[in-house]
C-alpha cells in the first residue's frame, strides 16, 4: 500500500486505488506521472547496465558462454511460465 502526503495529509493507497487515482488526472497530469516514472525507470535501467558493463569488465565472455547464458535463461523464463 502506498502512503501519499497531500498538503499535509496522509492517505494510504492501495495499488489499485492508485492506478484508478492516476487514471483520472487529466492528460498533462497524467503525462507528468509517466516522465516522472520513465525518469525512475531510466535510473535503474543505467544502474543495471553500469553494472553489467563492470562485471564484463572484469570477466569478459566469448560469444559461446554469451549464447550459453541466454539460452539458460530462455529455458528457465519458458519452464516458468508453464
Amino acid at each position: 500500500m502506498s502512503t501519499v502526503i497531500i498538503e499535509q495529509a496522509k492517505v494510504q493507497l492501495d495499488l489499485d486505488q492508485l492506478i484508478r487515482a492516476i487514471q483520472s488526472l487529466d492528460a498533462r497530469e497524467r503525462q507528468q506521472v509517466r516522465e516522472a516514472l520513465d525518469r525512475d525507470w531510466a535510473q535503474d535501467l543505467n544502474s543495471i547496465l553500469r553494472e553489467v558493463r563492470t562485471r564484463y569488465e572484469a570477466a569478459p565472455m566469448t560469444e559461446d558462454e554469451i549464447a550459453a547464458e541466454v539460452e539458460a535463461a530462455r529455458v528457465e523464463y519458458h519452464a516458468r511460465r508453464r
